[in-house]
């Protein structure tokens, strides 16, 4: 009886921490109905929150931004700004990915957001721009690499949901 506690102890700490959350200071798990309830990563003083793909380490936040790093070399950036001249917001997606071909676009972040994936027209690498417009800022996700090399960013920056 005691050995079967102690599995099911192992076996749910063994799924927390394959669920990748992330305790303390501004990042937490978020539970709440807000639109990241599913994710894994929540940034509180930034308002946003996505699903950080397996591998992937949050790393430190610098003024207006932060990377996330992951397996082979993978790489992708959270950044953010108060919307205002210059800045651009969600309806900007698709222009800035007009510097090559669209391979995939959609909405993010319960329609308050758009992103879009492209490979550039003369070199063989992929980028992603998504941008979600939260209550307060733009946030913006952007990675790029080798057409192979960048889905768990990609699928990071789909995930991004701003409050």
């Amino acid at each position: 009886m005691i050995m079967g506690r102690r599995v099911v102890w192992v076996m749910c700490g063994a799924w927390i921490s394959l669920a990748g959350c992330n305790k303390g200071g501004d990042n937490s798990a978020k539970t709440g109905g807000d639109g990241c309830a599913s994710a894994n990563f929540k940034n509180e003083a930034a308002k946003f929150c996505l699903t950080l793909p397996a591998g992937f380490k949050a790393g430190p936040v610098e003024k207006d931004q932060q990377a996330f790093d992951g397996p082979n070399a993978e790489r992708f950036v959270i950044s953010w700004a108060a919307p205002g001249p210059g800045e651009v917001g969600p309806e900007s997606v698709e222009s800035l990915a007009a510097a090559g071909k669209i391979v995939e676009k959609g909405d993010i972040s319960g329609g308050k957001g758009k992103f879009a994936v492209y490979d550039e027209k003369n070199n063989p690498t992929r980028y992603i721009e998504a941008i979600a417009k939260g209550t307060t800022m733009n946030i913006r996700c952007t990675t790029n690499g080798p057409l192979v090399g960048v889905s768990g960013g990609v699928a990071a920056c789909k995930s991004l949901y701003a409050q």
